[in-house]
């Protein structure tokens, strides 16, 4: 309830004009602050006015709530485009000091840049760390098995949920645990490995192990990210690459809007192209079923729509089932990166 009362002093601000926050791509919405436990993230403009504007913000939540702000536990980060006087100044202002390096939180860098191989590649030092910590006189194949998949495919899982490691990276780390599995031991010059990682990767039933790989896996803790912002529109962002993959699944129909959804089947364009009444644009697509939920209306459905429209409507089967609409993905699309 107090950090509530923080946010509506920004908020407040905000509305006046006396703060603005950083937007992430153009057209995103504005973030001024973000709270996280009990850390709290700033953002503002680096100039004197916003700076004090910020100031008088947090100088008013101390006094109401009685909460004082520890500033020698706080830092300050800025942009490459701010000169140096002018972050002098604002470090005076604020009475914080500035953080040069590029920090982490949670066990994650704060600053990701151009060169997230040099930035994350920590994550394969821990894990050459964590194997030879391992003694394998000690350890049975099977014991490597568990040690690899509870343990070391473990230490990246956090990191792929947020950053979308690169490809090198990943096949660096899957050479360790490959090396490993086979030798029980790592950095002993070069061993015969009887079989590459992606085949053991295969499920046991298909002669692999069942291990992971590591790209596929960063793709699908990203995709479930991405998916949850898809599902809740009420999310701080939202991502029109993973809306332009979206289609609505027609069940029951009483969850689709007929003018406004991706509901067609349709590569190119999913949304109705007739040019319809607001009643109807506005309406379920379950209106368009007849009385028992059962099939389409096709009557209804050909004398309302165009010669497409109602083409690809017609093709959507409708289940006896009758169950609710759902939020599905068009299609699988690979991305390339280094």
């Amino acid at each position: 309830m107090v950090a509530e009362g923080l946010s509506a002093l920004i908020h407040k601000h905000m509305r006046q004009g006396n703060l603005h926050g950083i937007t992430v791509a153009r057209g995103a919405p504005s973030i001024s602050h973000l709270l996280f436990v009990d850390d709290c993230f700033l953002f503002f403009k680096a100039n004197a006015q916003e700076n004090l504007n910020m100031k008088l913000a947090l100088d008013t939540y101390a006094a109401a709530s009685g909460q004082k702000i520890n500033l020698d536990k706080s830092t300050i980060c800025f942009s490459a485009n701010v000169v140096v006087l002018g972050r002098q100044d604002i470090v005076q202002i604020l009475g914080v000091r500035e953080r040069n390096t590029v920090g982490r939180y949670l066990g994650l860098p704060s600053l990701i840049g151009r060169r997230k191989k040099q930035i994350l590649g920590f994550f394969k030092e821990r894990i050459l760390t964590k194997i030879r910590s391992w003694n394998s006189r000690f350890l049975s194949r099977a014991g490597r098995e568990v040690l690899l998949k509870n343990v070391v495919q473990a230490i990246p899982s956090y990191a792929m949920m947020v950053f979308l490691l690169p490809v090198g990276l990943c096949k660096e780390m899957e050479t360790l645990m490959n090396e490993y599995w086979w030798t029980g031991s790592v950095g002993k010059g070069k061993v015969i490995r009887w079989r590459s990682w992606g085949g053991l990767c295969a499920p046991k039933t298909t002669g692999g192990m069942g291990f992971r790989t590591l790209d596929e896996m960063n793709l699908t803790l990203l995709g479930k990210q991405a998916w949850h912002l898809i599902t809740r529109p009420s999310s701080l962002v939202t991502k029109d690459l993973m809306k332009d993959g979206c289609r609505r699944a027609i069940g029951n129909g009483y969850d689709t809007v007929i003018g406004s959804m991706p509901w067609l089947p349709d590569d190119d364009d999913p949304y109705i192209q007739t040019e319809v009444p607001g009643a109807i644009a506005s309406a379920s697509v379950s209106s368009l079923l007849n009385e028992e939920g059962t099939s389409w209306d096709r009557y209804c459905v050909k004398d309302m729509f165009i010669e497409r429209d109602a083409g690809l409507i017609l093709k959507i089967p409708i289940s006896v089932r009758k169950p609710p609409d759902s939020w599905v993905w068009h299609w699988n699309q690979g991305c390339n990166r280094r």
